[in-house]
C-alpha cells in the first residue's frame, strides 16, 4: 500500500476524481484547517496537501495545529509549495501572511475540551481560537466550515430512526463538548448575520477507517481493536441501536460541498445505509474469523445515531470500507 503522508493514496486519488468540479471552483482559493492533526482535520489536510502536490490546485494551504509535530509529515510534503503550519499559541496577524486575495474557506476541525485527544486545542473560551484565526484572516470572503456533531441535538433525538435537521437542540448541555460545538454554532451563525462571513455547521455523525483511534471509546474502534487482537466481538448494549459509519472519503467529499456558494447545503455529515450495532460487530467478527456474541437479554435503551438530511451520493459499501481500513492498519503494523 502506498501512502501520502500518513493515507492511503489510492483513497486521496479517488477523492479527487470525486470533488473534481468543486475543486475546480475553488482553484485559487486559501484553505485553513483549524485541527489539522484530528481525525477529519488531517484527512482534510492531507487531502488539500496531495492536491497541491498533484498540480490540481493552486491556492494555499494552512494547517493550524497546537503540537506542530504531529503533521510534521505534510510539511516536509508541501516545503515548497503556498503551505503553512501554525502552531495554536504562536497565531499573530503574519501568520497567514501568506494567503492571496481570493476566497478563504476555514475548516474547523478541532476542539479545545479535554474530552478528545490528537487535536485538542487549549483556549479559555469556546470560540477563542476561531475567533483569532478569523480576525487575522483577509477580510471580505471567508466561508467558515464548523465541524459540529449530531451530539447537539436534545437527547430525545436518540429514540428516532433518523433525526431531522431541524430537531431541537440540548437547551442546557452539561458536558463541554457539546456546549462548545453550540457556542460555535451560535458564534459564527451571528457573524453570518453581520456579514462578515458565510457560515455552514454541518453536524456529523459515525465514521470509521484509516486514522480513526482504537482507543477513543466508539463501539467501531473497539470491535477493530478486538479483532485485531483475535478477541471475541460482545455487545453489551442494545444490538438494534441504529449507526450512520461514514468512510473518510465521503465524509471529505460531504465536506467539500460545503464550500459551494450556491444551492442546496446538506445540513448534516453521514451514511444514507444505516447499520445496527448488531450488523458493524458481526461484520467485523466475520472478517477477522472470530466469535460475536450479543450478551443483552433484553432490549431496553433505545439510542440511535442517524441523519436524515445527508446527500443522496454513491458511497463505500461498509464492508470494501471496513476491508481498506484493514489493509491500512496491516500496513502499518509492518512498517
Amino acid at each position: 500500500m502506498e501512502l501520502f503522508g500518513l493515507l492511503p493514496q489510492s483513497d486521496l486519488e479517488e477523492l479527487a476524481g470525486l470533488t473534481d468540479r468543486l475543486i475546480q471552483e475553488n482553484r485559487n482559493s486559501n484553505f485553513v484547517v483549524i485541527g489539522a492533526s484530528g481525525f477529519l482535520g488531517r484527512w482534510l489536510s492531507t487531502f488539500f496537501t496531495f492536491l497541491q502536490v498533484s498540480g490540481e490546485f493552486k491556492g494555499t494551504v494552512s494547517h493550524v495545529v497546537r503540537d506542530p509535530s504531529k503533521v510534521s509529515e505534510l510539511e516536509s510534503l508541501s516545503n515548497s509549495l503556498p503551505s503553512r503550519v501554525i502552531q495554536v499559541k504562536s497565531l499573530e496577524k503574519n501568520s497567514f501572511s501568506h494567503l492571496t486575495e481570493d476566497r478563504v474557506i476555514v475548516f474547523y476541525a478541532a476542539t479545545s475540551t479535554t474530552t478528545t485527544t490528537g487535536n485538542t486545542l487549549p483556549s479559555d473560551s469556546p470560540t477563542l481560537i476561531a475567533e483569532k484565526v478569523v480576525s487575522f484572516l483577509p477580510q471580505g470572503n471567508i466561508t467558515f466550515i464548523h465541524l459540529s456533531s449530531g451530539g447537539v441535538y436534545a437527547p430525545s433525538a436518540r429514540q428516532l430512526s433518523s433525526i431531522p435537521k431541524k430537531y431541537k437542540s440540548q437547551d442546557y448541555a452539561t458536558d463541554n463538548y457539546t456546549k462548545e460545538k453550540l457556542a460555535l454554532e451560535k458564534w459564527s451563525d451571528q457573524l453570518d448575520r453581520q456579514g462578515r462571513l458565510t457560515a455552514r455547521n454541518p453536524r456529523l455523525f459515525s465514521f470509521y477507517g484509516p486514522g480513526l483511534q482504537l482507543d477513543r471509546h466508539f463501539a467501531i474502534g473497539e470491535f477493530m481493536a478486538r479483532g485485531r487482537t483475535q478477541q471475541e466481538i460482545q455487545i453489551k448494549g442494545n444490538p438494534s441501536n441504529l449507526r450512520s459509519y461514514l468512510y473518510p472519503t465521503d465524509a471529505i467529499r460531504q465536506l467539500i460541498l460545503q464550500t459551494k456558494t450556491r444551492g442546496l447545503i446538506y445540513s448534516q455529515v453521514g451514511s444514507l445505509v444505516p447499520i445496527t450495532i448488531a450488523e458493524a460487530g458481526s461484520t467485523i467478527a466475520d472478517m477477522y474469523g472470530i466469535k460475536f456474541r450479543i450478551l443483552t437479554k433484553h432490549e431496553t435503551v433505545v439510542d440511535n445515531y442517524v441523519p436524515q438530511d445527508v446527500p443522496k451520493l454513491m458511497e463505500i459499501n461498509f464492508i470494501q470500507g471496513l476491508k481498506r481500513w484493514r489493509n491500512w492498519l496491516d500496513h502499518l503494523d509492518l512498517n
